[in-house]
């Protein structure tokens, strides 16, 4: 058993769920043939970041009501629970499931009951993340510190843990919103930082790891490209959220084979293997340590340490 640190909900649901969500709620799917429609929307070698982030319109299309939005993190809990993970963080914006009027009160408390029951049913934790939307401006990311923290205040039991900063990373750079950050890190949360994910945001890596003091990065693959970034990290205790399959998918790397995971991991980086999006990226963290092994050279025994060093980078 290990832990899932970077998944999100809007990329994670099953391909017939997707399906079945639309025809009942009479919303226009490019096919409804669940082979053909996964062919569609997954994420492909190639694909640069913006064409990979277009395809949650699709996923996020049957997302606008309290059942939906509760089905999808009760069945996200067992598919989890079946791989292996005994603990899932679980991230989102609640701005992107407003489209039908739901009340950001509505879609967090149905987050929160899918996740309770699946916790109850599958014998897994969780825990939530809120996603501020990095192309927005800072009222928006604001806006939505304000209520990560009330929820986390008002309602401990929904279980907000932490913070992020999600989608495009090309000319989106991370300290447009610092006053969100430094509103939720007040607050006791802890923060994630989608950084290193795209060719040119090399800066906005470092930014997240030294001036943010980010305690986690989701992807961060560029950190290989700088040795003090990577003793500064070593020295924060930064843990990376590794996900080889979806940046092969993005364009940052060519190949698995030539993810640095294992040299970071090498060199006293602290590392954990996510699946990032099950659907959208066809992949689950167990497949991810799978690949860490027979691609990455990675023994059993360092494997082992990956998922310790990710049971300790829990937010809960």
């Amino acid at each position: 058993m290990t832990s899932e640190l970077h998944l999100h909900l809007d990329g994670s649901m099953r391909i017939k769920t997707l399906i079945e969500l639309a025809r009942h709620d009479g919303i226009k799917l490019s096919s409804y043939e669940p082979d053909e429609l996964l062919e569609q929307i997954k994420f492909k070698q190639g694909m640069t970041q913006e064409e990979c982030l277009n395809a949650f319109s699709t996923t996020l299309s049957v997302m606008q009501t309290k059942y939906a939005i509760s089905r999808i993190a009760y069945e996200i809990c067992e598919d989890q629970r079946n791989k292996g993970i005994d603990y899932a963080e679980i991230r989102y914006c609640p701005f992107l499931h407003q489209q039908n009027g739901l009340r950001i009160e509505e879609i967090v408390s149905s987050v929160h009951n899918g996740l309770s029951m699946g916790e109850k049913d599958f014998g897994i934790k969780t825990a939530q993340i809120f996603c501020a939307l990095r192309h927005e401006n800072e009222e928006h990311s604001i806006a939505l510190a304000d209520l990560a923290c009330y929820f986390s205040k008002r309602y401990p039991e929904y279980k907000i843990a932490g913070f992020d900063l999600a989608c495009a990373e090309a000319n989106n750079p991370p300290w447009r919103h610092d006053k969100a950050f430094e509103i939720v890190k007040n607050a006791g949360l802890k923060t994630t930082v989608h950084a290193g994910e795209v060719p040119e945001s090399f800066y906005y890596l470092r930014y997240a790891i030294c001036t943010m003091g980010a305690d986690r990065i989701g992807h961060g693959t560029l950190l290989i490209k700088d040795e003090m970034l990577m003793e500064s990290a070593k020295r924060l205790g930064t843990t990376i959220e590794c996900c080889v399959t979806s940046n092969v998918h993005t364009g940052i790397i060519k190949s698995v084979e030539e993810h640095p995971a294992k040299k970071l991991f090498d060199r006293g980086v602290k590392i954990a293997f996510c699946a990032d999006n099950t659907l959208l990226s066809q992949t689950t963290a167990e497949k991810e340590y799978r690949i860490a092994k027979k691609f990455l050279g990675f023994s059993d025994k360092e494997l082992e340490k990956v998922k310790k060093y990710s049971d300790e980078a829990r937010f809960r």
